[in-house]
């Protein structure tokens, strides 16, 4: 109780408390966001994500003359940058230090931790543009809207070329009037030949250049293709994308790209996006088609190969561009030995936008030239 006068008068008067009330839009919320790159497991704040997508960058090319601020420009965050050298930090606190990552000539780079809503988003269109897709966990279709980003203008075009070298088995099949005149094959082994394709393995090396400047040079284990199998993961047919890259890349290619179930073959790796489709030898040409089984035979011809793509015109190359396609009739037609160190990793290869990536021989050394009866698709 209170006493206040007017000068004639004095009142008690009883004041209660004081009491305020917010509307529940006026109180910030904590951003419960969490995002992740496109058909990965593990979902990340923020700053995590960016470190995430970096680190994927440094395992898809060679980090050297490919100077990763030419990719991801500092401008996107500020005045920090996406990604700086080790030796150029100035303040600890606004970079992950205990997540050095290190390019192949030994030089060592850090990953900028300081990220809001205004250059995140800048983040999230460039890496899309860059090959990583992202998705969170409150909106599909925004994931969606930002897979579909259009190109940007930083982006350029480039000349891809694929080397591969090392113990190669070239497949060559042809027909002759009988396939078991070993005295005719003997004389004359490459007439008839209609077809002809690789067997790579896990050991040979994959060389990609773009513009003359090798931005990757492992053996093809590095790509874990077999990595793509063991996650048992197939086309996801709500995808639209990966229904209009699938359908796209098998029409193009000679291959039957559904198993026995009806089921399509395309496998995801869980952590590069690499694509790998299980396919079964197949030929539309219907005059090929109509040759008698008893006329046709096939040349294995075993030794050493370098082999070199013809160039092709890419946009921003990322390795998920590539499509390998592994035939499953190989191995039982070649009898080779599917072992976990050395085994078989594709048969073709294939760009994003369907087109297949074609070799010419460099310079090859054989070792033997077996001759089979019958051909891959007839097992």
């Amino acid at each position: 109780m209170y006493q206040i006068t007017d000068g004639k008068h004095r009142y008690l008067v009883k004041i209660s408390r004081l009491s305020i009330s917010l509307n529940p839009t006026q109180i910030m919320a904590k951003d419960s966001t969490i995002f992740r790159i496109k058909r990965t497991d593990k979902k990340k704040k923020k700053n995590r994500l960016v470190l995430s997508c970096l680190q994927q960058f440094f395992k898809d090319v060679i980090v050297k003359n490919y100077h990763p601020n030419e990719n991801w420009p500092a401008e996107i965050q500020g005045s920090a940058g996406v990604i700086v050298a080790l030796e150029d930090v100035s303040n600890d606190r606004y970079y992950f230090m205990e997540d050095v990552l290190v390019a192949e000539d030994g030089k060592k780079y850090v990953v900028c931790n300081q990220w809001g809503s205004s250059n995140f988003e800048t983040f999230i269109e460039r890496a899309v543009a860059m090959g990583y897709p992202i998705e969170n966990n409150q909106s599909e279709a925004s994931a969606s809207q930002q897979e579909t980003v259009p190109p940007t203008a930083s982006q350029k075009t480039q000349k891809l070329q694929i080397e591969i070298s090392g113990l190669i088995q070239q497949i060559l099949q042809g027909t002759c009037e009988d396939s078991n005149d070993s005295d005719y094959l003997e004389e004359n082994p490459y007439d008839g030949i209609h077809t002809n394709f690789y067997k790579f393995d896990s050991d040979n090396l994959i060389k990609i250049s773009l513009d003359d400047t090798v931005i990757f040079e492992k053996e093809i284990k590095s790509l874990d293709l077999k990595g793509c199998w063991n996650t048992e993961l197939v086309l996801d047919w709500d995808d639209d994308k990966l229904e209009a890259l699938y359908q796209q890349i098998s029409s193009n290619s000679k291959f039957e790209t559904k198993n026995e179930h009806d089921e399509s073959c395309l496998y995801i790796h869980p952590d590069s996006n690499i694509f790998l489709i299980e396919g079964k030898a197949d030929t539309s040409n219907k005059s090929i088609d109509e040759i008698d089984i008893d006329q046709r035979y096939a040349l294995i011809d075993y030794g050493w190969y370098h082999l070199k793509s013809y160039p092709m015109e890419v946009s921003d190359f990322q390795m998920n561009q590539l499509v390998f396609i592994k035939d499953s009739n190989v191995i039982d037609f070649t009898g080779s030995d599917d072992s976990d160190e050395i085994y078989y990793a594709f048969t073709n290869l294939f760009y994003c936008d369907g087109k297949q990536i074609e070799f010419e021989i460099e310079d090859n050394r054989s070792k033997s030239l077996d001759v089979i009866k019958g051909w891959v698709q007839d097992v």
